[in-house]
């Protein structure tokens, strides 16, 4: 009578990404005292660490005895055992906690690069506001297994992604 719980299909670990850099900020363009818009770009560069913590599946097992089926569901993360299993949809009884499997985590270090373009508004006025756009990258010595590999997905060892960050805040005068 248990329900099953949902999952993502051929998922191998989850990933968080751990990121420190240096960097700097330069605007290339003075704001008007008041209403003005000045542009600049920030750059930043400095180690990054994946840490993978494998995903978890209840996986469904049939056994015959005596003309009898039994079916059993085990608690399982991708293996070369298992691959049959885990990558079956019909076998899947569903996803386990997040949770499950923190303890086995394990890290795989890069490196981590961040370029964007930067919109701040009013020099004087009291709130802060301001835009930036751009782009940032990690790039890792080996694949990060996100994903089982099969002929149709193929893991990377980089992460491309562009972003969009608006600050709000109260300046003190």
């Amino acid at each position: 009578n248990d329900i099953s719980s949902s999952f993502k299909f051929g998922k191998q670990n989850h990933v968080i990404m751990l990121r420190a850099g240096v960097g700097k900020k330069k605007f290339l363009s003075d704001k008007a005292k008041r209403k003005g818009i000045a542009i600049g770009y920030d750059m930043e560069i400095g180690p990054t660490l994946a840490v993978l913590i494998p995903y978890y599946l209840d996986l469904i097992y049939t056994e015959t005895q005596g003309g009898v089926t039994n079916l059993t569901i085990k608690t399982e993360k991708y293996n070369s055992d298992n691959a049959d299993t885990f990558l079956d949809y019909d076998r899947i009884y569903g996803g386990t906690g997040y949770f499950t499997g923190f303890g086995e985590a394990s890290v795989q270090p890069g490196i981590q690069g961040k370029l964007g373009l930067l919109f701040s508004l009013g020099q004087y006025d009291k709130t802060i506001k301001a835009l930036e756009v751009g782009l940032m990258a990690d790039v890792f010595f080996k694949k990060i297994p996100i994903m089982v590999e099969t002929d149709n997905v193929k893991n990377k060892p980089y992460f491309l992604n562009f972003y969009l960050t608006f600050q709000f805040g109260k300046r003190k005068i």
